[in-house]
C-alpha cells in the first residue's frame, strides 16, 4: 500500500480483515475510513495518526475496547461502532472526549 499516499476514502467492507491493518495506511491522508464487517478484535494506537479522518466505519467486528489515541481524531464527524461489544460506559466516554463526533452505536 505504500504507493498509495493520495487516497482520501479507503472502503475495506467485508473484507474478513483481521490484525493491523492501520498500522500499514497510518501515512495516507484518510478522510473515509470503511472497515465495517470485517473480523476486527481492536484498533492499534497508530489510529490516532490519521489525522484527518472525518468518516470512520468500524460496525460489525468484534472490537471490544478502543485506545485512547482515537481521542485525537479531532476532525472526526462519524464514527461507526455499531455491531461491535462496546459498553455503554465506552460509548459515553466517547461522547463527551469526541463532543463534536456523531458515535453511531
Amino acid at each position: 500500500m505504500g504507493g498509495m499516499r493520495n487516497i482520501s476514502i479507503l472502503n475495506l467492507n467485508h473484507n474478513q480483515l483481521q490484525g493491523n491493518l492501520i498500522g500499514q495506511i497510518c501515512n495516507m491522508p484518510l478522510r473515509t475510513l470503511e472497515i465495517s464487517n470485517n473480523q476486527m478484535t481492536g484498533i492499534p494506537s497508530q489510529i490516532g495518526l490519521l489525522t484527518h479522518l472525518q468518516i470512520l466505519d468500524l460496525s460489525n467486528n468484534k472490537i471490544s475496547s478502543l485506545p485512547s489515541e482515537i481521542f485525537l481524531l479531532t476532525k472526526l464527524k462519524e464514527l461507526n461502532l455499531s455491531g461491535n461489544p462496546l459498553t455503554i460506559a465506552q460509548i459515553n466516554n466517547l461522547k463527551s472526549k469526541l463532543p463534536h463526533t456523531k458515535v453511531i452505536f
